[in-house]
């Protein structure tokens, strides 16, 4: 770099020469590559032409082949075909009857209530209750 201060007036007409000559060069550089961006942008609108045109393809065959385009069911689900499930047949009664026969043991008026680890048939003479 040349000191501006020191420098004779010949040093700074070829410096003022130098800097018009990459100037110039600077503004044909930025003119080719004006020329390659709206080539560019000319592609990228075709580009975004044809991916619309193949989308709305692709849709119309989805359509097409879903007949209304609506899912059938959830996810993972087949829709029904073939024949429907016959009616199920009664169940088989057991020999002996399984139940609690303690619950059956309970008077109908009396209430249980659980107090310090046993039941209380009598609700009101039960002291924890109270």
């Amino acid at each position: 770099m040349i000191d501006l201060h020191s420098a004779s007036g010949d040093d700074l007409i070829r410096l003022v020469i130098a800097q018009h000559e990459t100037i110039a060069q600077q503004e044909r550089t930025i003119a080719e590559l004006r020329g390659v961006i709206a080539t560019l942008e000319a592609t990228v609108a075709q580009l975004t032409q044809r991916v619309e045109e193949l989308l709305a393809a692709v849709d119309a065959a989805r359509d097409d082949a879903a007949g209304t385009g609506r899912p059938a069911g959830m996810p993972g689900r087949k829709p029904a075909t073939g024949k429907a499930r016959s009616p199920k047949r009664p169940r088989k009664r057991r020999e002996q009857q399984f139940v609690r026969r303690g619950s059956r043991s309970i008077p109908k008026g009396l209430t249980l209530r659980y107090s310090r680890g046993r039941f209380c048939r009598r609700y009101r003479t039960c002291r924890s209750m109270r």
